[in-house]
C-alpha cells in the first residue's frame, strides 16, 4: 500500500514538471476540423498551441470577431510562408456598415506571443468601439488592437474599411510587431492602411502599402497623439488621402529604407505630411511621382523633421514645394539628398519651398526641377534657412529665390547664375551623366554623381568637419568620438577620449575592438582597472556598444562612402559640394605613393625593387578582370613585407607611412578579409583616403 501510495506521489511530481507539447487545432472551412470554428479552437487552446486553418473562405459567426481572449497562441494557414496559400486561407468578415464585423479584436494586454500568420483578411468593416474623446467609432477594419501588443506576419489585409484604420488600428499603447504583410485596398476616414493612435509605436517591417484610401488623413498610415512607430523596408504605392502615403501629427515615428511612389494628397503631403510638432526620421527613403494637390508633392513640414540620405525624383505639388514643402515652424535638416524632376505646377519652389522656416539643407543637390512662379530649384519666403555645400543647376525658372524679407545663409555652393556669399561658385558641376539614359534630366535614371573633373570636388566648406558623437560606455563613463573613424574601415584610437560623469579626463588608459555582427558594426571600449569583463567572454554588448547605423548619417555620402575625404589629392581633404562624395581612386593614391618613394631618394636597388611592385599593382587595377584585384592586394602585401625588411636600415624614416599607405589601398580593394578555403575573398570596395607622406617629402 505504501509503495503505491509512494509511486502515486513519484508520478504526479513528474506530470507536473514534464511540460506538455503544444498542441495543434485544426479548423476546416466546413466546420469538419477539431474545432468547427476558429474562435472555438482559440477558446480550448492553452498556451503554445497553434490553431491550423486549412485552405478555403471562412465565413459566419466564429469566423470573425475573433478574440484571443489574451491568449499566447499562434493562429496561422498551413504554410504562411508560402503566398499562395495566404492568398486562397480566408477569412471573409462578410460586413457592412449596418452589419460590421471584423477579422481579430485584441484587447486583453495580448503580446508578441500572441501570433496571427499566414492569413487573408477581407470585407471587414470595423465596428465601434469607444475611442478618441470617449466617443463610438468604427475602428479597425481588419484587425483592432486595444493596449494590446500582437504579433502580425505573413497576412495580406484587402478591402477592409473603418471610420479609423480601415486595414488595422492601433490605440491606447498597442505596439504590435507587424512584418511581411500587404495592406491594398482598405479605406477609412483616416489612416486607409493603419491608423496608430494614443502612444501606439507599432514595429512595421517589409510591408506593402498599396491603393488605400482616406478621406481625410493618411491614405497609407497615419500616426497621431505620441505615435513613433519604426518603419523599415516599406512600400507605400498609390495611397490617396488627405496626405497620400503617410501622415503624422504630434507624432514622430523613425523611416528607414522606405519607398513612396505614386501616393497622392488631396491636401498636402503626397509622399508624407508632417504637422503640429512632428519629427519623423526619415533615412534611406525614395519619393518618386508623388502628387499634393495644394503643397509638398513628396513631402510637407510643419515640425522638426531630419531627412537624411533621400531622393525626391518626380513629385508635383500644384502649389508649392514639389519635392519637400516647409511650412512655418519648421526646422528641418535635410542632408545628403537629391531632388530631381519635381514640379510645384502653379507655384514656387519646384524643388523645394521655404516658408518662414530654419530650414538647414547641407549636401544637397537639385538639378532639372521646374516652378510655375520661381525658385525653380528652391525658393525662400521669408524666414531663414541655412544652405551649404549644395548643388542648384538646370533647374527652371530660377535657381534660388527669396522673397518676404527671406535671409537665407547661402555658402559654399555651386550655384547656376551666381549667388552673393561666401564660397559659392558658378561652374558646371560636371555631372557623370545628368540626363541618364533616357536622355531626360529630373527622371530616377539620372546620375547626379561627380566626374573627376568636377569643380564641386574639396570645394564645400573647409571648416566642416566630422561630428563628435557621444558614446555612453557604461553608468560611469562616456566617450567622445570623430565618427568618420567609426566607419568599418578602421579606427583612430587617438579620436577617442574617455570622461568620468563629472566631466574629467580618465587618464587609467582604456581598450576597443570592432565587433561586426550581421549588417551592423559596434565600436566597444573596455575600460582598464574596473571590473569589467574581457572581450573574449563579453556576452550582450548592450553597455559596451555603439551601432554603427547611427553614426553612418553624420560622415557619409548617399552612396555610403565617407564624407570629408581628399578627392583632389592635394593633401587636405575638404568636404565636397552635393550628395555625393568623390572617393580617392587605388590607382591615383598607387601614384601618390611611387612619387613618395621617388622623394626619398633611397637606394637604387631597393626604390626600383618597390617601384616595380607599386607599377605592376596599377596595371592589375587597370584591367577590368575582378580577379587582378586580389593580385594586386598579393603584390602590395609584397610591397609591405619589403618596407618592413628595410625597415630601420635602408628606410630609416617614413617607413611606417609607406606601410600605412599601402595597408589602405589593400582596404580599399578588399573592404575587408574573409577566410574562404585559405584565400582571401574579394569584396565590395570600401574606400577611405590614403595616409600621406608631409607635402614638404613629396615632390
Amino acid at each position: 500500500m505504501k509503495n503505491t501510495i509512494l509511486l502515486t506521489i513519484i508520478l504526479t511530481i513528474l506530470l507536473a514538471v514534464i511540460p506538455c507539447s503544444a498542441a495543434v487545432i485544426t479548423v476546416e472551412p466546413d466546420g469538419s476540423g477539431d474545432e468547427p470554428t476558429i474562435q472555438d479552437a482559440i477558446d480550448v487552446a492553452v498556451t503554445g498551441d497553434e490553431v491550423v486553418l486549412s485552405i478555403g473562405t471562412y465565413t459566419g459567426d466564429g469566423n470573425r470577431d475573433i478574440d484571443f481572449g489574451g491568449r499566447s497562441i499562434t493562429v496561422r494557414s498551413t504554410n504562411p510562408n508560402d503566398p499562395n496559400i495566404v492568398a486562397v486561407t480566408i477569412i471573409d468578415c462578410e460586413s457592412d456598415p449596418c452589419e460590421p464585423h471584423r477579422g481579430f479584436t485584441f484587447e486583453s494586454g495580448e503580446d508578441a506571443n500572441s501570433i496571427v500568420s499566414g492569413l487573408t483578411v477581407t470585407n471587414g468593416f470595423g465596428p465601434d468601439e469607444e475611442f478618441l474623446y470617449y466617443i463610438e467609432w468604427s475602428v479597425g477594419g481588419a484587425i483592432y488592437c486595444h493596449s494590446s501588443s500582437p504579433t502580425i506576419t505573413n497576412c495580406t489585409f484587402g478591402g477592409n474599411s473603418a471610420s479609423s484604420g480601415g486595414g488595422m488600428c492601433n490605440w491606447q499603447n498597442s505596439s504590435p510587431t507587424v512584418t511581411n504583410c500587404t495592406f491594398g485596398g482598405n479605406s477609412a476616414g483616416s489612416g486607409g492602411g493603419i491608423s496608430n493612435g494614443g502612444n501606439s509605436s507599432p514595429t512595421i517591417t517589409n510591408c506593402i502599402f498599396t491603393s488605400n484610401s482616406a478621406v481625410h488623413d493618411g491614405g497609407g498610415m497615419e500616426n497621431y497623439d505620441n505615435s513613433s512607430p519604426t518603419i523599415t523596408n516599406c512600400t507605400f504605392g498609390g495611397n490617396s488621402g488627405g496626405a497620400g502615403g503617410m501622415y503624422n501629427y504630434d507624432s514622430s515615428p523613425t523611416v528607414t529604407n522606405c519607398t513612396f511612389v505614386g501616393n497622392t494628397a488631396n491636401y498636402s503631403g503626397g509622399g508624407i505630411c508632417n504637422i503640429y510638432s512632428s519629427s519623423p526620421t526619415v533615412t534611406n527613403c525614395t519619393f518618386t511621382d508623388n502628387s499634393a494637390e495644394y503643397n509638398g508633392g513628396g513631402m510637407f513640414n510643419e515640425g522638426y523633421s531630419t531627412v537624411t540620405n533621400c531622393t525626391f525624383v518626380g513629385n508635383t505639388a500644384n502649389y508649392s514645394g514639389g519635392g519637400i514643402c516647409n511650412y512655418p515652424t519648421s526646422s528641418p535638416a535635410i542632408t545628403n539628398c537629391t531632388f530631381g524632376g519635381n514640379t510645384a505646377s502653379y507655384g514656387s519652389g519646384g524643388g523645394m519651398y521655404n516658408m518662414s522656416s530654419s530650414s538647414t539643407i547641407t549636401n544637397c543637390t537639385f538639378g532639372g526641377n521646374s516652378a510655375g512662379s520661381g525658385g525653380g530649384g528652391m525658393y525662400n519666403l521669408g524666414g531663414s534657412p541655412t544652405v551649404t555645400n549644395c548643388i542648384l543647376w538646370a533647374n527652371s525658372s530660377e535657381q534660388v529665390s527669396c522673397s518676404g524679407g527671406s535671409s537665407p545663409v547661402i555658402t559654399y555652393n555651386d550655384i547656376q547664375g551666381g549667388w552673393e556669399g561666401e564660397g559659392n561658385i558658378n561652374i558646371d558641376p560636371h555631372f557623370v551623366d545628368p540626363n541618364g539614359p533616357d536622355g531626360v534630366i529630373g527622371t530616377e535614371d539620372d546620375d547626379l554623381r561627380l566626374q573627376p573633373s568636377s569643380p564641386c570636388i574639396d570645394t564645400g566648406d573647409p571648416n566642416q568637419t566630422p561630428y563628435v558623437a557621444a558614446l555612453v560606455i557604461d553608468e560611469w563613463h562616456w566617450a567622445v568620438v570623430e565618427p568618420i573613424q567609426l566607419n568599418k574601415l578602421g579606427i583612430n584610437p587617438a579620436t577617442i577620449v574617455v570622461y568620468d560623469w563629472y566631466g574629467g579626463i580618465y587618464d587609467e588608459g582604456f581598450d576597443y575592438d570592432i565587433i561586426n555582427q550581421g549588417s551592423a558594426t559596434y565600436l566597444m571600449l573596455h575600460i582598464f582597472g574596473g571590473a569589467y569583463p574581457d572581450f573574449t567572454t563579453l556576452d550582450g554588448l548592450e553597455l559596451f556598444h555603439v551601432n554603427y547605423d547611427y553614426l553612418i548619417n553624420f560622415d557619409t555620402d548617399l552612396d555610403g562612402n565617407p564624407r570629408i575625404v581628399d578627392g583632389d589629392y592635394d593633401g587636405i581633404a575638404v568636404v565636397d559640394m552635393g550628395a555625393f562624395e568623390v572617393q580617392p581612386d587605388p590607382i591615383e593614391l598607387l601614384d601618390i605613393l611611387a612619387d613618395d618613394i621617388i622623394d626619398l631618394n633611397l637606394r637604387r636597388g631597393i626604390e626600383n625593387s618597390l617601384l616595380a611592385k607599386i607599377d605592376a599593382a596599377i596595371a592589375k587595377l587597370e584591367d577590368d578582370n575582378p580577379k587582378n584585384d586580389r593580385a594586386a592586394v598579393r603584390l602590395l602585401r609584397a610591397f609591405i613585407n619589403a618596407v618592413k625588411a628595410q625597415k630601420g636600415k635602408k628606410i630609416s624614416a617614413n617607413a611606417d607611412d609607406l606601410i600605412a599607405a599601402a595597408q589602405q589601398i589593400i582596404d580599399m580593394l578588399i573592404g575587408e578579409e574573409v577566410e574562404s578555403g585559405g584565400a582571401d575573398r574579394i569584396r565590395t570596395p570600401k574606400r577611405r583616403m590614403i595616409r600621406r607622406l608631409p607635402p614638404a617629402k613629396r615632390r
